[in-house]
């Protein structure tokens, strides 16, 4: 799988590192994985798309796997979610994810680089 996905419980804090290419099944395995945690609520996330290397997903599959992060909702609700994406392509398509789940009960915000990732995660 294209991802290294750690999870902090305690700090209830997802981080997601992306490498490679990534398509539709390696997002939606990936997302299955994250919603199916039961010990996280409100979570604090952190996607870092920096090492991708490739991104073979059209709109249609960014509204199937925001479809998909909306099973999330609840136990989401109230928490924060921060993608890095310096590429121009996958920056574009994380802000069309950002407003398909604009009514989210959550935050997302997509930035360029970590530091102002970090910075509005700890703001």
């Amino acid at each position: 799988m294209p991802a290294r996905v750690e999870f902090d419980p305690a700090g209830n804090r997802i981080t997601l590192d992306l490498h490679g290419r990534v398509d539709l099944a390696d997002a939606a395995r990936i997302v299955g994985e994250i919603i199916g945690r039961p010990d996280l609520h409100g979570p604090t996330g952190l996607i870092d798309t920096t090492n991708l290397t490739g991104l073979d997903l059209v709109a249609h599959d960014i509204r199937q796997i925001a479809e998909l992060a909306e099973r999330a909702d609840a136990a989401w609700a109230g928490g924060r979610w921060a993608v890095v994406a310096p590429r121009d392509l996958v920056y574009g398509m994380a802000r069309m994810y950002q407003l398909i789940r604009s009514g989210a009960p959550y935050q997302i915000e997509v930035f360029r680089t970590h530091a102002e990732a970090n910075r509005w995660l700890a703001s």
